[in-house]
């Protein structure tokens, strides 16, 4: 039956003879190796009579340690290597030699891509994988040749980036590796992330007391702005030490701050910069660790003595008089002062005078006149410019408008708070002398009986004749306000 249906289908034939010949050919020394490859040698080391490398007599150690290459743990000796003799390289007895199939990276890489990323490690670059890699087996993981990562690192990495008196966690204990990654990596210097959330992945608390109003700027871009991520011989691990690390930015400041003629304590003593600003983020304005006023009373919360003289408890100060400066109100001591030095006494921001006396000019009240108009001191007669006025008299021309004997605010204002209004002060010194003033205010003016002239009334709506009351208390001929005024103009017009 058979024997008809062949001859009826010549092709049956044909396959069968094909198939006859095909199962019953010798298999070739290569097809062998190739099974082999996939056999599975994970048990251990195998007798002397099996087909791989790995035996009790040959390359028994390359499956020892606790981590084992896949290849060699699975006997794919030939994934790699490959005989440089004919014949299968497995007879017991013959001498085998073989030859890796290509040089470090050419055999690593089809198994192990990369490129995909911007920033490449540089001993990738240059295809040496086993500088850091055992091929076959280790005790570390990841087949490095040592423990911990950064005796691999220093190889290369000079050593002296890593010393110093504060010393990062990671790199004290060597595992560069939880921040940098090993081969490639999206980000310049190999980090794992973006290099401030890189950061945020220990410092989480930081993190969240950045959450602020005000965030300084490398804190939003990169921290390794200011802070070295290894080591440094400062205890925050500062790039550099204060004030430095700050001028590498704010130049300006520096140029002022170490410009500057009469410098503030603040920035010479303790944290420096930090007395006041916070490095990272704040609820206020320019970083400050405080509104600025209570941050100045942190300091001027006693007596200084200074080369410039004696600076008064200002907390207390303010404590205790009830009619404080504009500025002060406001809680603003900059509006005066520079916190970061001045060229100017009590670091001011312009000159000041301090002195009784002094010969009028604009220049000279500046500071004042960043709040205050130049009309008051101008303007000989007014209704509205000023409420220190006689009737129209403006009285603040008539005491500080002079070439002669000026008076300047301080003979009258405190500068920064009293018990009278408009901060008039008790006194002023004077040579030797608190020269009094004896100020007292009433319903449309008021009334001084200084060191420095009889008593003397001013009333806005009702003139007083001080000329008459003098005269009528002492007798003979008082010489008057206006009379005085002009015979200083007649004295100025001689000088011409």
């Amino acid at each position: 039956m058979g024997a008809l249906s062949a001859k009826k289908n010549p092709q049956a034939i044909i396959i069968a003879l094909l198939c006859s010949f095909l199962f019953s050919y010798p298999t070739s020394a290569a097809s062998t190796e190739n099974n082999l490859q996939e056999n599975d040698h994970s048990a251990g080391i195998l007798p002397s009579s099996a087909k791989t490398c790995i035996t009790s007599e040959c390359h028994q150690n390359v499956i020892k340690e606790k981590y084992v290459h896949p290849t060699s743990k699975e006997g794919k000796c030939l994934t790699c290597h490959e005989p440089t003799k004919k014949g299968t390289p497995y007879e017991s007895g013959k001498k085998h030699t073989f030859a890796l199939k290509g040089k470090d990276a050419e055999l690593c890489l089809p198994c192990h891509p990369i490129g995909e990323k911007e920033y490449v490690h540089e001993t990738i670059k240059k295809g040496i994988c086993l500088e850091c890699h055992n091929p076959h087996q280790s005790q570390y993981a990841n087949l490095l040749k040592s423990n911990p990562v950064s005796t691999l690192c220093l190889k290369c990495h000079l050593q002296g980036i890593f010393k110093g008196k504060t010393i990062h966690g990671p790199v004290a204990l060597g595992h560069c590796n939880i921040c940098h990654e090993p081969h490639e990596s999206y980000y310049e210097s190999l980090t794992r992330g973006d290099p401030t959330e890189e950061c945020y992945k220990c410092h989480e608390q930081e993190k969240l007391s950045f959450d602020q109003e005000f965030v300084h700027k490398p804190v939003r871009e990169d921290c390794n702005d200011c802070h070295d991520p290894h080591a440094s011989a400062d205890s925050d691990r500062l790039l550099l030490a204060t004030p430095a690390v700050c001028y590498d930015c704010h130049k300006k400041q520096e140029k002022h701050i170490e410009g500057s003629q009469i410098k503030h304590d603040a920035l010479t003593e303790g944290e420096l910069c930090f007395n006041c600003h916070t490095s990272h983020a704040s609820q206020i304005p320019k970083l400050l660790k405080n509104a600025p006023i209570e941050l100045c009373i942190v300091c001027h919360n006693e007596k200084m003595e200074t080369p410039y003289g004696n600076i008064t408890n200002m907390a207390a100060y303010l404590d205790d008089n009830s009619y404080v400066h504009g500025p002060i109100r406001q809680g603003d001591c900059s509006a005066c002062h520079n916190p970061h030095g001045s060229d100017y006494w009590r670091i001011v921001k312009q000159y000041f005078p301090q002195e009784f006396y002094a010969p009028f000019s604009l220049g000279m009240y500046e500071l004042c006149f960043g709040c205050h108009e130049k009309t008051v001191i101008l303007t000989e007669q007014t209704t509205t410019l000023t409420g220190f006025r006689n009737g129209p008299k403006n009285l603040h021309f008539l005491h500080v408008n002079k070439e002669v004997k000026g008076r300047t605010c301080k003979a009258c204002h405190d500068i920064h708070a009293s018990n009278n209004p408009m901060h008039v002060a008790y006194d002023f010194p004077f040579g030797q002398w608190s020269l009094p003033i004896n100020y007292t205010a009433l319903e449309k003016g008021g009334r001084c009986t200084p060191g420095c002239h009889e008593t003397k009334e001013f009333n806005r709506v009702d003139p007083v004749d001080n000329a008459s009351q003098l005269l009528e208390k002492y007798g003979g001929e008082e010489e008057s306000d206006e009379k005085k005024g002009s015979d200083e103009k007649k004295g100025r017009r001689r000088r011409r």
